[in-house]
């Protein structure tokens, strides 16, 4: 079992999937350790001026066989892209999308694909030698990543990102449905339904007006979310965590 103590490299090395069982709480375990890994093992630091220090992250895991555990959201899968050859990534590759930027653990053996999303980080920079963070946290725009990870940072010499392992007291966190991540519409079977073009299928509320949804409990809000004014049901998986400050 990994723990906070291991580096990043270790702490995904550790990470097995769960391609033989598909057991979700065995996968949450392994989630665990790797928020441990990444709350409370370092951060991400930039041509050694500045630092990124993850606060939420949003895990993401799709195995590539029929029968196998499938995430319908993720970006980086064969079924997502149409491409039955798609390369898998080395491990700790990152991943730039539309939503923001993903570090991967993938695994072509085991034929599953892994990532973790960074939702929302803390920024430092080197001044006269000490780490001063910034007084603002990056929250709920995941995509500010590509600006506040390299704006400034200049490209003559090269660009430098990598893990520094920084060994931290060991905290918390709380974990709760990842952010905008609809459930998807299943079969008699369990197995995710496909429209003709071969996409998933978002389990979409269209009976329900924004009128009536106002008029709910709070609890039962919870199950949907408003997104291009549609309503969704959400995704019941508890794969964001966050960080208890």
């Amino acid at each position: 079992m990994a723990n906070c103590c291991d580096s990043l490299h270790d702490v995904l090395c550790a990470f097995s999937g769960v391609t033989s069982t598909h057991d979700e709480n065995e996968l949450a375990r392994q989630f665990q350790d790797v928020a441990n890994g990444i709350f409370f093992g370092g951060c991400f630091q930039i041509n050694g001026i500045r630092r990124l220090y993850p606060i939420e992250i949003e895990f993401y895991y799709h195995e590539e066989n029929p029968d196998g555990l499938k995430d319908p959201v993720m970006y980086h899968t064969s079924d997502r892209t149409k491409n039955e050859n798609l390369s898998y990534y080395p491990l700790g590759s990152l991943h730039f999308h539309v939503s923001g930027m993903d570090v991967t653990f993938e695994n072509e053996e085991k034929k599953y694909r892994a990532s973790f999303l960074i939702r929302e980080y803390q920024v430092a920079d080197l001044v006269d030698g000490i780490w001063i963070p910034r007084k603002e946290t990056n929250k709920n725009r995941p995509t500010y990543i590509y600006e506040d990870m390299l704006m400034g940072i200049p490209v003559f010499g090269g660009i430098n990102i990598q893990w520094v392992t920084e060994h931290k007291t060991p905290g918390g966190y709380k974990t709760e449905s990842r952010v905008n991540v609809a459930a998807y519409n299943k079969d008699e079977n369990g197995r995710y339904l496909k429209d003709k073009n071969g996409n998933y299928i978002k389990e979409e509320i269209k009976d329900i007006s924004k009128e009536e949804f106002k008029q709910l409990p709070e609890e039962e809000k919870k199950k949907y979310f408003f997104y291009s004014g549609k309503m969704f049901k959400r995704c019941t998986r508890l794969w964001n965590y966050r960080k208890i400050e």
